[in-house]
């Protein structure tokens, strides 16, 4: 009976605090780590429908300037577009950091570092390498439990300047 009870009250203060979040296992992490990397190699062969595949329908996406492209149909024809313009030569490289964090059942967050290739701006000048942190949740879909992304977020990493001291 002491071992239940002390097995229920840790649980019930869990409850209470609203913090259970059931761990991912280390095959989610698999999975998800590989659509990354196939992701990464459909990006450096410039197949965007393939590149989008791994994404919800309704996925909503902020790029690295900014836009916020709402559905997979709009990323997928952006980025075509990009990647015969702007991006024909822009490379991802392997990832430096790789970490998830599961914020609900079958939702993880994985936050990618990774250095990128430079590219053309819309302006027409160089855009130089830079590395660029990408924040994706992944939602769990389907029987099969297909994870797919469902946000993107993907900013370029920058140098802190120091704050001005007044």
């Amino acid at each position: 009976m002491n071992i239940l009870r002390s097995a229920l009250i840790p649980l019930s203060l869990l409850v209470a605090t609203g913090r259970v979040v059931a761990q991912h296992t280390t095959a989610d992490e698999t999975d998800i780590r590989g659509t990354i990397m196939t992701m990464q190699g459909e990006w450096n062969r410039h197949d965007m429908a393939a590149y989008a595949s791994h994404m919800t329908d309704d996925v909503e996406w902020v790029n690295v300037v900014g836009a916020w492209w709402k559905g997979k149909a709009q990323l997928q024809s952006t980025l075509d577009r990009y990647h015969k313009t702007i991006f024909k030569n822009r490379l991802l490289h392997d990832p430096t950091t790789l970490g998830f964090h599961e914020v609900a059942p079958n939702v993880i967050v994985a936050t990618v570092i990774r250095a990128t290739d430079g590219y053309t701006g819309s302006d027409g000048k160089p855009v130089p390498p830079v590395s660029d942190i990408l924040t994706l949740t992944f939602v769990k879909h389907g029987a099969g439990g297909i994870w797919l992304i469902a946000e993107g977020h993907n900013t370029s990493i920058t140098e802190s300047v120091p704050p001005k001291v007044q």
